[in-house]
Order: structure tokens, then C-alpha cells, then sequence
């Protein structure tokens, strides 16, 4: 098994962390160009850089320029794996991004890699597939790998030990046809334009499981958190109830827009619960805002006796945690709800 415990730890903190795109403008990427977007974002991250600058000193970036493969390596380990590449030493520059790409197996099932030659899509698909295998992050099902395999023009000329990765990257939507007909032209090579584009299309694709997994590492610690005051206090551990984690995330969402007990339909937090068949008796809410971290969240309602009452209290066995990170307001909104 491959270290995705420790991956989607990382990109779990990362996610509750974000950090700001810089600006990154180029002369030779117009907002008309058709990869404009992608390479500002992804250049904006450090994630792409610049290539120079012309006799005026203007920015450049190349996008027609080919990737190589120890480029391509760069961007992944930059944007999935920041700071387990150490100094190049006496090797090549790409050293320490080669030796991270392989601690993370992402050269699986490829032939030996020349990192200095142009990358053909046949072996960015397949460093793509590991990737997201390596992150544990979830592929697309076999219903979708066929009907993305029904797509793509060249489909029967593709080499065995390629196909499944091609169909992967193919219907997750992050690498494309090269034309109508949805041909992948696997052995062609990448430049820096369509370089930016797959890098962002992958972020897409990822998100919404690492912000999962963002938000599972929060519940995790809470629950800590929560059964360690428990324990204190002579009283049983609760449990993790996934129904009412789901409910209380939408009263994280809810509390971003009206701090209170009372829902925006007017209706008191726990009748949903009782719609839902749960118990709801003894139990209770708390909600917090202001605090991005668990631990200072859980100071904050243990210094207040209605809350920390809540938390304490005997004939309740199970807890639902909600969290979200808004742009606004408080930007951290956290809800406990407590069931027997």
C-alpha cells in the first residue's frame, strides 16, 4: 500500500491552510491565449514558473516550449508533495524531485524514464494514474473508464499497458483528445501551455476528495479532543455518527449566514433530527466561530459552562461535527451536535 495516509495528511492541512495565488503575468501569454487561466493560476502557485525574460525585460514563459519529463515530475511533487524535495546537491537540478516521484512510486509501470527527453502522454497518463492512486484519491469507475474508452478515436492502437491509465486521465476529464474524433495520440509530446491546463484540470479532479479529507482529519481530531475531556471528567467516549456529521455540516453552513440555534427556516436545530428518525434527547448543539484550529475551538467552548456542559454530559453517546471555511464573516464556523 502507498503512503496515502501521509499524503492526504499533508494535503488535509494544506487544505485548511490555502494559500493565496501571487500575480504571475507573462508577455507571451495574452488573456486571449487559450491556456491563460491555467497558467496564471498554476504560476501564480509557483507551481509553474517563468522561463525569462526578453532583451526589454519583459516576463516570459514559452507555452509552446516542450515539457520534459523531470519537468512534469517538478509540477506534481510542487503541487502534491511541498517540502519532501530536498537540495540538488551535486546532482541535476531535478534530483531531489526524481527521488520524491519515486518514494511516491509514481514511475510505476513505466519503461526506465529518461527525466532529460520530452514527455510523451502515454507516460504522463500513467504518472497521473499512480498519482492519484499514491494520494488515495478515488478513480473513476469501470462504467466510466469503458465509456471513455468508447471516446477516444485511437483507443484500439493504444499498447495494452497504457490503456487503463489513458481511460483514467481521459474520463477524470484531465488530459483530453487531441481533436474531434477524442484521438490521444499518446506518443506526442506536452508543452508548457497544455502542461498548466492538465495541472489545474488534476486540481479540480482532487479537490473535492482532499477537502474531504480535510474535514475527516478535523472530526478526528475533535472527537480527540472531546473524548480526552470526557475522560477527564469520569464520563464514556462518544462516537463519530456519519448521519449527523452530515447534518451538523449543514449547520456549519447554515450558522455562516445567521449565528444561531434557530435555522434560517425558523425551525429549532433538532427537528430536522427528529425528521430524520435520530434521537435527539439528551443531546444539544454547540456552535462556534472565529477559530481556525480544533484545539482553540475546544478551549473556547470549555471556558463557557452551556457549552462545556454539552460536551459533558452523561446519557449522550454520539456527536456529529460540522466545519466551513468561508471567505466572510468569521471565516471558521464550527457545530457540534450531540445524540444518545
Amino acid at each position: 500500500m502507498k503512503r496515502q495516509l501521509a499524503s492526504l495528511l499533508v494535503l488535509a492541512l494544506c487544505a485548511a491552510s490555502p494559500i493565496k495565488a501571487a500575480s504571475a503575468t507573462f508577455y507571451d501569454v495574452p488573456s486571449s491565449h487559450w491556456a491563460y487561466e491555467d497558467i496564471q493560476q498554476a504560476a501564480g502557485k509557483g507551481i509553474l514558473q517563468g522561463t525569462g525574460t526578453d532583451q526589454n525585460g519583459n516576463r516570459l514563459f514559452e507555452p509552446q516550449s516542450s515539457l520534459t519529463t523531470a519537468q512534469f515530475i517538478t509540477i506534481l511533487v510542487r503541487g502534491y508533495y511541498a517540502g519532501q524535495a530536498g537540495s540538488a546537491g551535486d546532482g541535476p537540478w531535478y534530483a531531489p524531485y526524481d527521488q520524491a516521484a519515486q518514494n511516491h512510486g509514481l514511475y510505476e509501470g513505466l519503461p526506465k524514464v529518461d527525466l532529460t527527453a520530452t514527455i510523451p502522454r502515454y507516460h504522463m497518463a500513467v504518472i497521473l494514474q499512480n498519482i492519484l492512486e499514491d494520494l488515495g484519491i478515488a478513480l473513476p469507475s469501470e462504467e466510466e473508464l469503458e465509456s471513455a474508452a468508447a471516446k477516444i478515436g485511437d483507443w484500439k492502437s493504444i499498447p495494452a499497458e497504457y490503456q487503463k491509465a489513458v481511460s483514467v486521465v481521459y474520463a477524470s476529464g484531465i488530459i483530453g483528445g487531441m481533436d474531434e474524433n477524442g484521438t490521444f495520440a499518446g506518443e506526442s509530446s506536452v508543452n508548457r501551455a497544455q502542461a498548466a491546463a492538465i495541472y489545474t484540470r488534476l486540481e479540480t479532479y482532487a479537490e473535492p476528495y482532499i477537502q474531504a479529507a480535510a474535514l475527516d482529519y478535523k472530526r478526528q481530531e475533535m472527537l480527540k479532543e472531546i473524548n480526552q475531556q470526557r475522560q477527564n471528567a469520569g464520563l464514556s467516549p462518544l462516537r463519530l455518527d456519519g448521519r449527523v456529521c452530515d447534518y451538523a455540516q449543514v449547520r456549519a453552513q447554515e450558522i455562516t449566514e445567521s449565528f444561531s440555534h434557530t435555522r434560517l427556516n425558523g425551525e429549532d436545530y433538532w427537528t430536522e433530527l427528529g425528521r430524520m428518525g435520530i434521537d435527539y434527547y439528551p443531546g444539544g448543539e454547540n456552535i462556534a466561530a472565529g477559530n481556525s484550529t480544533v484545539q482553540a475551538t475546544m478551549n473556547q467552548w470549555m471556558n463557557s459552562p452551556g457549552h462545556k456542559a454539552n460536551i459533558l454530559k452523561e446519557g449522550i453517546g454520539g456527536v456529529g461535527i460540522g466545519y466551513v471555511q468561508a471567505e466572510g464573516g468569521y471565516q471558521h464556523y464550527w457545530v457540534q451536535i450531540f445524540v444518545p
